[in-house]
């Protein structure tokens, strides 16, 4: 019984390796041709490398032509914008005292409004009270309007009583 089940432990374990080795072999072919894809890959980026050197060093010789020609051109360039940032620099001085003397000017206004505003609130308080007043007299006018009409009434009735 143990000698049957050992037989089958070990059927199974070369089954196992059997399978193992069969993965193994698998990946093995698997890495090998990528390998060989890596190594074509490689020849070929060689291939651009050594193109793209090439290219980069015509390119290079150009434009370092280029920059020379290029040189006296920026330098005129160059003594212009000076000329031009003194310009901007005496123009930007004129605008700074205008901009002051406009603030001075806006000081100035802000207090006259506020002066003036507080004349008008002083103009508001009378003009309220003025118009209470004005209710109060209006009111009193009334009474005694009423007041004139009830006499006036009774005198009449006084003088047809009398009369």
């Amino acid at each position: 019984d143990d000698a049957k089940r050992n037989l089958d432990d070990s059927a199974r374990e070369r089954n196992n390796l059997q399978v193992q080795v069969s993965s193994l072999v698998v990946d093995l072919e698997g890495a090998n041709a990528r390998l060989d894809e890596e190594q074509e890959t490689s020849s070929s980026l060689r291939s651009a490398l050594n193109k793209a050197n090439a290219d980069y060093a015509a390119l290079k010789a150009r434009y370092d032509r280029d920059l020379m020609a290029k040189t006296e051109e920026v330098e005129e360039t160059r003594r212009k914008l000076t000329a031009q940032i003194h310009e901007l620099t005496d123009q930007l001085e004129q605008t700074r005292t205008r901009a002051n003397n406009l603030e001075k000017t806006k000081n100035k206004l802000t207090i006259e409004i506020r002066e003036l505003t507080a004349e008008l609130d002083t103009a508001n308080l009378t003009i309220v009270d003025l118009t209470k007043r004005n209710k109060a007299l209006e009111s009193a006018n009334a009474d005694l309007q009423r007041r004139n009409d009830e006499l006036t009434t009774e005198v009449h009735n006084l003088q047809s009583e009398n009369g």
